[in-house]
């Protein structure tokens, strides 16, 4: 096989350098610099080096090229297959930082080999790649929300891993001279695997983002059309009401003694409260969709917010003999947007309030969650929930009107808007729950960093 290999490892570097060129000019002429685009932006220009490395082996120092260019190899490859796998996701930086352990420990394992016989070198390597690949591509086919897009690309990873365990017993087998520059066709291939699979992710990476985007319309789509449902039929049963009970009262009162007077007038009112009570969530659910609430985090204390929400329920307690607890201690401070905590906070409560009959209780209470996390917990002595309404409570798709234990009315928004809320403060919600056995609403937040170990 007649190849300059030393020319076929400066078109990569060029190749990579183009794509490289490609992302700067697309984040720089759309604004778009999401964290998943900066690190592919990343991977790119370290291969670009990394490639340069592998064309000028035996141009400078041998030792620096073998350990700089496999080093740059390491972590590149790493990059654009984390970007790749975790395109749909939202970037963690903690979870990217404890990965970053395995191109670290790599690095370190192949510089303690760098001395070593060329063979040995080359098996090492193809091991460590053939276990990127395959590791890479299991974590895709295994995902549950990946594209299709992303399916593809985990079965070549695959296929790729496969030929890179091939070339780890060839180089077992072969003596102790491989060199790199050879035109060997098991070298020569595994170079060009390299970019092959390198290459189209740029236009990989751009697809699943679009997709990503697509899917987003699409949600806010389906957001925009229950709020004209709800706006339509439940919006305007409660109007309508207001209406008649006003049209009774205004042109008719006469006909009425004090008694039914009153009956009309507590009907009104609680009609308006109703449709108050509704107006107000479509309001909060419509700002948090729009963009118009911005996420401003800070350090809370959940103590005095909880005491804050069990004072402008007072009343409401009072008329069903209710007691409200507050357990919440002043240390349970934890880093989130005021008010969109307040807000949780207040609609779990309300949400109590509506199933707890007469006589029973509601406590704010808290544990200790994940690392760096504080669970918060609305619990009540309530008539519970079934798991089929657990399943369904925060999905979207799924929006009807609900009755308390006194006949009081809801359309479903508080626990979904109380979702969005929490995970816009990089929480989790959950609900524990058994019919007849009252209910507890889990939300974590991150804990101030005070408070942190």
């Amino acid at each position: 096989m007649d190849i300059d290999v030393k020319t076929l490892f400066l078109l990569f570097s060029a190749g990579n350098f183009i794509a490289l060129l490609f992302f700067a000019a697309y984040t720089l002429l759309y604004g778009d610099r999401t964290p998943i685009l900066l690190l592919f932006i990343c991977a790119k220009t370290l291969a670009t080096i990394q490639w340069m490395f592998f064309a000028l082996r035996g141009t400078i120092h041998h030792d620096y090229s073998i350990v700089l260019a496999n080093i740059l190899l390491i972590f590149s490859l790493f990059f654009e297959i984390y970007c790749i796998s975790y395109a749909k996701q939202t970037f963690d930086l903690k979870h990217f930082l404890r990965l970053n352990i395995i191109p670290v420990g790599i690095s370190l394992f192949f510089f303690v080999f760098a001395g070593h016989p060329s063979h040995i070198r080359v098996l090492i390597g193809s091991a460590i790649v053939a276990i990127y690949f395959l590791g890479g591509g299991i974590n895709i086919l295994l995902g549950r929300h990946n594209t299709r897009i992303q399916k593809i690309i985990g079965l070549a990873y695959f296929l790729v891993a496969l030929f890179f365990v091939f070339r780890s017993f060839w180089a077992l087998s072969a003596d102790t001279s491989i060199a790199l520059l050879t035109d060997s066709h098991v070298q020569v291939i595994s170079y060009i695997l390299l970019f092959l699979v390198s290459s189209p992710m740029s236009i990989a990476l751009l697809l699943i983002l679009k997709e990503q985007d697509n899917l987003q319309l699409q949600y806010l789509n389906q957001s925009k059309d229950k709020f004209y449902s709800i706006i339509a039929h439940d919006l305007r049963g409660p109007l309508s009401n207001l209406l008649q009970l006003g049209d009774l009262i205004h042109d008719e009162q006469y006909k009425y003694d004090e008694t039914s007077r009153n009956t009309l007038i507590t009907s009104a009112f609680k009609n308006a409260k109703l449709t108050y009570n509704l107006l107000d969530s479509l309001l909060e659910w419509a700002s948090a969709n729009s963009g118009l609430m911005t996420y401003a985090p800070r350090q809370l204390s959940l103590e005095s917010m909880a005491e804050e929400c069990i004072n402008f329920y007072t009343l409401k307690a009072e008329a069903k003999n209710i007691t409200l607890i507050n357990s919440l201690r002043p240390t349970s401070s934890v880093y989130a947007d005021y008010d969109m905590t307040l807000t949780v906070l207040r609609n779990l409560l309300s949400n109590a309030l509506k199933f707890t009959p007469k006589g029973g209780t509601i406590e704010f209470i808290a544990q200790e969650g994940p690392e760096h996390y504080l669970s918060i917990g609305v619990k009540d002595s309530g008539i519970g929930m079934s798991q089929e309404i657990i399943e369904q409570v925060f999905s979207l798709k799924i929006l009807t009107s609900t009755t308390g234990v006194e006949n009081e009315k809801g359309f479903g928004l508080g626990l979904k808007l109380c979702k969005d809320f929490v995970t816009r403060n990089k929480g989790g919600i959950w609900i524990d729950s058994k019919l007849g056995q009252g209910s507890t609403v889990w939300f974590s937040l991150p804990v101030a960093r005070k408070n942190r170990p």
